[in-house]
């Protein structure tokens, strides 16, 4: 019978064949280091294996472990090495003292915001603080609800399907009212407060304007369903940008994020990165990991379905559109809330998947980062108006 090895990687694992090499190499370099008449050779054996386990247990607690792991095997190596290799030894304490300062801290919910004291939040897409308030905008219920005093109340500003709000230089309220296809500047949150209404570009319609951000020299953007939306600062002057055919999917939101702002191509999931918007400079950031254009989907159907993200001690964070009538019997509860530390990360789709943060059911929406914590909303929707909240994670 033929003794032969099929080399090829099965689709499903996450092992490669680099992998499986670079264990052989770690066993082959560390094998003798600890040999002794009580462990003989197995803590060489795990350090080899350290690797392999990163990516066969992904998740919070297993990544946890994991990394305690690789720090007490190098601890433990190290003592060993005191009795035999000087050299040795000093090499594998510094390996030790990296390993446990590379242990990560790992996001927590603090708590769920919302007490359904004005009755149940139906699709909220946006929890933010403004003006030292907190404010949940709940998209279903046509309302945006502000917490003063500990209490949550409802303004008295009409919208139809606002998505976002923020405040400019000038303190005042920039609210996206989608279904109502306008942008509304008030100096309140109130109708007796409004300054004005933005309800064209260039003499074309707004058509269902979802996300405004307001830029660090103070200039206003908005994203709609056709193009990327610049107001001046006196909200006097508007400017469009166009991408060219086939760059702009189905984008859901806007961010600021280290001077830069990024369009998140939502159905595509990439981010344009917009460079200069007078000169309609701007570059597409892709991700390997994205497999199929959509609305919706799940992380193995379609890849990445982006709906917003910011960057949070270190971290960058996004959310993914993923729930089970879109995904086709596939997992749909994998990924919804996605974080990685640098771009080239994105790119190769090396995310650490933070969807444990998350009620099961319920998706996240936008992100905001108030500087200490992290902002979004969860909506459920396969049962709309279900346990819908604005949660807080340190």
């Amino acid at each position: 019978m033929a003794n032969n090895i099929d080399l090829k990687e099965a689709e499903s694992s996450p092992i490669t064949n680099r992998d499986v090499q670079i264990v052989w190499l770690k066993w082959h370099a560390f094998s003798e280091t600890s040999l002794n008449f009580e462990r003989l050779q197995a803590l060489a054996f795990c350090n080899s294996m350290t690797g392999i386990l990163a990516k066969l247990y992904p998740t919070r607690l297993e990544k946890k472990l994991e990394n305690e792991m690789i720090c007490l095997i190098y601890i433990i190596l190290g003592f060993y090495m005191f009795f035999t290799f000087r050299f040795t030894f000093i090499l594998f304490s510094a390996l030790a003292i990296s390993a446990c300062n590379d242990s990560e801290t790992f996001p927590q919910v603090q708590s769920s915001v919302y007490d359904n004291s004005l009755g149940p939040l139906c699709w909220p897409t946006q929890f933010t603080k403004e003006h030292d308030s907190l404010i949940i905008t709940d998209y279903k219920n046509n309302r945006i609800l502000v917490n003063r005093n500990e209490k949550w109340e409802r303004t008295n500003l009409t919208i139809n399907g606002a998505h976002s709000l923020v405040t400019d230089k000038k303190g005042n309220f920039i609210i996206d009212d989608t279904e109502n296809n306008r942008i509304i500047i008030s100096t309140s949150l109130s109708d007796s407060s409004i300054i004005k209404y933005i309800t064209s570009v260039n003499g074309k319609p707004l058509n269902r304007p979802h996300s405004v951000v307001v830029s660090n020299d103070g200039y206003i953007y908005a994203i709609d369903a056709l193009r990327l939306i610049k107001i001046s600062k006196d909200y006097k002057k508007t400017a469009e940008l166009w991408f060219k055919p086939g760059d702009l999917g189905y984008a859901r939101s806007l961010k600021m994020i280290d001077g830069y702002l990024y369009v998140i191509n939502s159905s595509k999931g990439d981010l344009i990165k917009i460079n200069d918007f007078d000169k309609n400079s701007y570059e597409i950031i892709k991700t390997i990991s994205h497999k199929i254009d959509d609305a919706a989907g799940s992380y193995e159907r379609t890849g990445p379905i982006l709906n917003d993200i910011d960057k949070f001690k270190g971290w960058y964070y996004a959310s993914n559109y993923f729930t089970s009538s879109w995904s086709k019997k596939t997992d749909a509860e994998s990924h919804k809330l996605i974080r990685w530390k640098t771009w080239h990360d994105f790119k190769k789709g090396n995310f650490q998947d933070v969807s444990y943060l998350l009620p099961k059911g319920q998706l996240p929406y936008f992100i905001h980062n108030t500087g200490d914590s992290l902002l979004l909303t969860t909506f459920n929707h396969e049962n709309p108006c279900s346990g819908e909240n604005g949660i807080v994670v340190k």
